[in-house]
């Protein structure tokens, strides 16, 4: 970590694409907020231990990734989602992202349900 945040964080912005950066600061990492970062930090460990290694570069098949559903439906669309677009209309951009992917969308109701497919088609498009 350089400068309060991970590389692929800096990188992302440099994109205009925003995410929660990661607290370098060891203080920052104990607020409540950040509980979410520990579990998944947690689940990369539980993964390891069943042989599924964090993805580092090379060959996808037999890793764990992290997956930004956002940075997806940027990319895939090629532009970022409408400034100040509602909660609602943000749900809605993605759904449509993953439509022009041919993934059908309808029946996701919630942006929880819309990233986890975001989350799968990257996944898909990684292997």
């Amino acid at each position: 970590m350089r400068g309060g945040s991970r590389l692929c964080e800096q990188q992302l912005r440099r994109l205009a694409i925003q995410s929660y950066g990661t607290p370098s600061d060891l203080a920052k990492r104990e607020h409540g907020f950040n509980a979410w970062m520990k579990t998944g930090l947690r689940v990369y460990d539980l993964l390891r231990e069943l042989g599924y290694p964090t993805y580092r570069g090379g060959a996808v098949p037999g890793t764990a990734m992290e997956v930004f559903p956002h940075a997806t439906s940027v990319v895939l669309a090629g532009a970022l989602p409408p400034a100040r677009a509602s909660r609602t209309a943000r749900r809605e951009w993605r759904a449509g992202v993953l439509e022009a992917a041919g993934v059908a969308a309808a029946g996701l109701a919630s942006s929880d349900a819309v990233d986890a497919a975001l989350a799968a088609l990257t996944g898909v498009l990684a292997l």
